[in-house]
């Protein structure tokens, strides 16, 4: 199953405007949280009075944030390389999240560098690919054309 030609414009109009959402997050001087963090960690709090797992923390809502960031980009890749080439959502997004990182590093002094979220963004990339291929196999099986067309 290969991507049609449909898809891969969709995917390359949804594409760029998700890179450039991505670049103005990873490249702005502060983090995105910063105007509602002192509000999140007062929810955080609040939670944990309320019975909250002990690991529901900031760390765990930022690599989670990192996570979701990233979902998209794995999702694009399914659409732009076919169903079949989901892996290079891998490399991709480790090679993205490891750019966005060493800028942060050379260039954003404000920023910090994390290994931790080279590895929640490429689990998102990861993540995000196979919720694309299953998408696409569920959409697929209800075809009213049958299971061998192809929706992408």
């Amino acid at each position: 199953m290969t991507s049609s030609p449909r898809t891969r414009r969709i995917g390359w109009l949804l594409g760029t405007v998700y890179l450039l959402t991505l670049a103005a997050i990873a490249f702005s001087p502060q983090n995105v949280d910063s105007r509602i963090y002192p509000a999140l960690l007062r929810a955080l709090d609040r939670l944990q009075e309320l019975g909250a797992p002990h690991w529901v923390t900031y760390a765990a809502v930022e690599f989670g944030a990192n996570v979701l960031l990233f979902l998209p980009l794995g999702a694009l890749v399914v659409l732009l390389l076919g169903p079949r080439r989901w892996f290079w959502a891998i490399p991709i997004g480790i090679g993205c999240s490891t750019g966005i990182e060493l800028a942060q590093a050379l260039f954003l002094s404000s920023r910090v560098s994390s290994i931790r979220d080279v590895l929640a963004n490429s689990s998102g990339a990861l993540l995000g690919a196979l919720l694309t291929i299953l998408v696409l196999a569920i959409a697929r099986r209800k075809r009213p054309d049958g299971p061998g067309q192809s929706v992408v």
